[in-house]
């Protein structure tokens, strides 16, 4: 078995499909679990879907999307495609909108990135 891998992508690929990879806990009664396989199809659904919206290698991809397992796996879209991803803050009750408006427009502005809100299709 090969354990040395040159990305995080080669390493998430080889990994048994059928194994849990991660676990989302929204409360103690409430949880989700995907495999590494079902995480590998939705990052590559990701990337798919970033390739028909004209992105490709080292562009910069702006994720604007709430913690979680969808999140984690547009990141991976985006790396699968050579893309370039950054996370930032998902715009909650404690800031003023307009002024998060400003700054995702000023930080979208500096990476040269086009910012949007995947969807796992």
């Amino acid at each position: 078995m090969n354990t040395s891998y040159q990305t995080l992508i080669e390493a998430l690929q080889a990994a048994p499909a059928d194994k849990p990879f991660v676990t989302m806990w929204n409360s103690d009664e409430d949880s989700s679990t995907v495999s590494f396989g079902e995480f590998s199809e939705w990052a590559q659904r990701q990337a798919s879907m970033f390739a028909r919206h004209g992105l490709g290698r080292n562009d910069k991809i702006i994720l604007i999307m709430p913690q979680g397992i969808e999140l984690m796996a547009a990141f991976a879209g985006a790396m699968i495609l050579g893309a370039v991803p950054a996370i930032l803050a998902y715009p909650n009750f404690k800031v003023e909108p307009n002024k998060y408006r400003f700054g995702i427009k000023g930080v979208t502005s500096n990476l040269r990135a086009l910012a949007g809100k995947p969807q796992i299709v």
